[in-house]
């Protein structure tokens, strides 16, 4: 499994400038909305970045030429190959997965204040206890980002009964499809929280990335 990630503020070159767009492969920036407002578009630019990065690391893989579909629930994955990754970003932080093996999903978050009473509903009432208990901003960034990384490796949005998610330390069973996902917290940056969902432990290949531009 590799993994990459890069702060968008690392580059001399702003990731809504063309520039990028005009050096990643066209095929890769299927879907990307250009339109968007600068700070959500350099997101998404910088992690096809990502991704056209880690994917060059692969062999025998035509990059310029791999196609690009897209979910009914909008997960973008590549439908002639047995290739999966997943994206997120926050903040200025982005992160991307790849793995040629298993599906996976990803999530980070930068830690800011948060209101646990406006997250109320999307925790058990054994989840509700501990966060407030504990009062700590971590422990609700940890396990919200458990629960994104699950329902983005299942290929879902956030749906309304996401109290019934109950990630553990080491993973969880996401119900609907019987299938337990093992949960590994990245380290990156302290003020950010990121977790990995995967359907096997694996050896993870983590690595930062500096923009060339």
């Amino acid at each position: 499994m590799k993994l990459a990630y890069l702060d968008i503020r690392e580059t001399s070159i702003p990731f809504s400038n063309p520039y990028w767009a005009g050096i990643i492969p066209k095929n890769l920036l299927s879907f990307v909305q250009f339109h968007r407002e600068p700070v959500t578009l350099a997101h998404s630019i910088a992690g096809r970045y990502l991704l056209w990065k880690l994917l060059l690391q692969l062999d025998k893989t035509d990059v310029d030429n791999l196609n690009i579909g897209k979910t009914d629930n909008g997960k973008i994955f590549f439908p002639d190959k047995n290739l999966h990754f997943n994206i997120s970003h926050s903040g200025d932080m982005v992160v991307c997965a790849l793995s040629d093996d298993s599906p996976m999903g990803i999530d980070i978050e930068h830690m800011l204040h948060v209101s646990f009473a406006d997250f109320r509903n999307i925790m058990s009432d054994i989840e509700w206890r501990m966060i407030n208990g504990s009062g700590s901003v971590i422990d609700f960034y940890r396990l919200w980002t458990k629960k994104e990384a699950v329902c983005k490796a299942e290929g879902i949005g956030l749906f309304d009964d996401l109290y019934q998610l109950n990630p553990g330390v080491g993973g969880c069973l996401f119900k609907k499809t019987n299938k337990f996902w093992h949960l590994q917290e990245i380290q990156l940056l302290p003020e950010y929280c990121c977790h990995l969902a995967t359907q096997k432990l694996i050896k993870l290949d983590l690595k930062k990335v500096f923009p060339e531009g």
